[in-house]
């Protein structure tokens, strides 16, 4: 149990909390009951600063002779200031040279000023700090204090000096479902957390997703969230051979960034008369190498979000086009997948290598199709990118637009000259790879749309895979030895295109069986009504 303060001490922070600083040199001045120093409601400094009482601080800094709250450093206590005023921070840094400090729970001033919204404190802070991600004993970091009050200019701030958006609490807790249990969450920062990929199936100690929370709290977010995941699996594409599932993974990944190497020569053993030199190098390349890692963070995140001003900037200090994050993507892909026509334009104008490859085969015309983003897709074929080329997977790129039912795409790529009778690596053609799609996306007005630009450029509406397959094959389940998953009434609605169009439902394949037995066999019955129809 805390002993309760002696009315000298309560005087001493009364005026503390109040600025006065005349009646505190007096009371000062009559001396201190030296058990004071270890009471922890005795804390005249920490009283100052979190009431911004600048002239009192600087005097017990000077003076030097009162206690340092143990429980509390005194940067924390500048950062609780009410205000989003950095006097109270500069004053003790000029002191400690620290921000860093932690208290008891180990959170630091960065996460104060993120709770607490304050742009200034924490621009201020971040430039001295060494780990943006440390968390306190709740799992809590600044980027996820930042969520909490909804700061969508901290977030961003957090983010572009290597905040992990994807950490997670003790409580299970990851940025979305911390956001979502707010009563009105800010529609702006879900759409930055929802940029960052965080995983919206993720659950929390209590069994909780984001798509449980938003369904029962904010139904339009749920309609929100739901939208974003049909999008998501158009662009992870899950094109599926008849045996063996190849998700192929188009947009760039999270901007993961691989720093350039400094320059090293191999030297002889060094004497101990010339370390000091050498540490002072490393310092020196420590620092060089911390600020490229921020800067090129900054650069892809320009391109991701369409920030020009920023990008020239980078360019002007020294930041080359094509430079790389460490899975191999160029800014002109990361541009060309967020589709940021503007952003693609520049780069391209400032000579970016328009066929650059990732490591998993992505280009940036690739990345465009697989967003959808046709003014983009435009723009690259214009600047002569090859239509007939292969993207990840070693997909035709026709074949991804096909996949994804973006019959706008097909027609743009054919006409520069992408083969319509192109195979992918299962030797699936464009309608296979439309067919195969209705089993995830359910916009049946775009997979018509595209099986007619498709059946316009004269592909065979009934040419067969290497296992007999027609189209209409696949779409009633030809591939899948179990239960068939996609809707009925989608499929049937399909079916029925296919049939207008001339694919024939009594064609057998190499097992012998006709797409009526398939729609049959996954108990597909209105598509199996509509193949009886026609046959009628």
């Amino acid at each position: 149990m805390t002993t309760p303060l002696p009315e000298q001490a309560k005087s001493i922070i009364k005026c503390c909390r109040n600025g006065q600083l005349a009646q505190l040199k007096e009371l000062l001045s009559e001396g201190i009951d030296f058990q004071l120093f270890d009471s922890p409601l005795f804390a005249p400094l920490n009283t100052a600063l979190k009431h911004g009482r600048w002239q009192i601080v600087r005097y017990l800094f000077k003076e030097n002779n009162l206690p340092l709250n143990k429980k509390t450093p005194p940067i924390i206590a500048a950062a609780q200031y009410s205000k989003d005023n950095t006097t109270g921070l500069e004053i003790v840094f000029a002191h400690t040279g620290n921000t860093e400090a932690v208290d008891t729970q180990d959170r630091t001033a960065l996460m104060t000023a993120a709770l607490l919204g304050h742009e200034k404190k924490l621009t201020y802070l971040i430039k001295n700090a060494t780990n943006v991600n440390a968390t306190d004993h709740s799992g809590m970091s600044a980027f996820l204090d930042a969520v909490v009050n909804q700061s969508l200019k901290n977030c961003d701030t957090l983010l572009k000096n290597g905040a992990d958006p994807h950490q997670i609490t003790a409580q299970g807790d990851n940025a979305m479902t911390l956001l979502l249990q707010n009563s009105t969450p800010n529609p702006r920062l879900i759409k930055k957390l929802l940029q960052q990929q965080l995983d919206l199936n993720h659950k929390n100690n209590h069994g909780h997703t984001s798509l449980s929370i938003s369904q029962s709290k904010h139904p339009k977010i749920y309609k929100v969230l739901q939208a974003h995941i049909e999008a998501e699996k158009q662009m992870e594409l899950p094109i599926f051979a008849p045996s063996n599932p190849i998700e192929v993974a188009i947009q760039p990944e999270k901007n993961t960034i691989k720093q350039r190497p400094l320059n090293e020569e191999k030297t002889p053993t060094k004497s101990y008369s010339e370390t000091a030199d050498d540490r002072s190098s490393n310092q020196l390349q420590d620092t060089q190498s911390k600020q490229l890692s921020v800067e090129l963070s900054s650069w892809f995140q320009a391109a991701t979000s369409g920030n020009l001003g920023l990008l020239n900037k980078l360019k002007i200090q020294g930041l080359t086009v094509d430079e790389v994050d460490s899975k191999g993507c160029t800014a002109l892909i990361h541009a060309a997948g967020s589709g940021n026509r503007a952003v693609a334009s520049f780069l391209i104008q400032n000579q970016a290598d328009i066929e650059h490859r990732s490591h998993n085969g992505s280009t940036a015309l690739s990345s465009a199709i697989i967003s959808n983003s046709k003014s983009v897709v435009d723009l690259l074929i214009k600047k002569q990118a090859n239509p007939a080329a292969i993207g990840p997977g070693k997909y035709p790129y026709i074949t991804l637009a096909a996949a994804q039912w973006n019959a706008g795409i097909v027609s743009i790529l054919a006409d520069a000259g992408a083969p319509v009778n192109t195979l992918d690596p299962s030797q699936l053609n464009l309608y296979h790879n439309v067919m195969l799609a209705a089993e995830y996306y359910s916009n049946i007005i775009k997979a018509k749309d595209t099986v007619r630009v498709i059946h316009h450029l004269g592909l065979d509406i009934n040419q067969t895979d290497k296992e007999g397959n027609t189209p209409l094959h696949i779409l009633c389940g030809a591939h899948k030895e179990k239960a068939y998953n996609a809707d009925d009434s989608q499929i049937a609605n399909l079916t029925h295109e296919l049939l207008k169009l001339g694919a024939l439902s009594n064609l057998t394949n190499k097992k012998g069986f006709t797409a009526l037995q398939y729609a049959k066999k996954h108990h597909l019955l209105n598509t199996k009504g509509v193949i009886y129809s026609f046959m009628s």
